[in-house]
């Protein structure tokens, strides 16, 4: 079951060229802060797969699972190469 959650993610690295590197719940450090749908044992995952645009601070989904990421990718068709496939760790979350 999935449900939707408000997660902040930190990206790093120059404009153009920014990439994910972690995921909280709680806001620590500036970055942008996404509403996603995700499974309801998420907290007690090591990490998360995200789909983002890449180069820009935009995620478009999020799973503990790297299926429905692939599934999301493949679904956005000639645009796909614009996107990535991350797996990025979880930092403060108590499960």
């Amino acid at each position: 079951m999935r449900y939707r959650r408000k997660l902040h993610v930190w990206f790093e690295g120059v404009a153009g060229s920014r990439a994910p590197v972690c995921v909280s719940s709680t806001r620590k450090e500036p970055g942008p802060s996404v509403t996603v749908f995700i499974e309801r044992e998420w907290r007690a995952a090591r990490t998360l797969f995200l789909l983002h645009r890449l180069g820009l601070e935009v995620v478009i989904a999020a799973s503990i699972h790297r299926e429905p990421i692939d599934a999301a990718l493949a679904a956005l068709g000639s645009r796909k190469e614009r996107y990535a496939i991350t797996e990025v760790p979880l930092v403060g979350i108590k499960a």
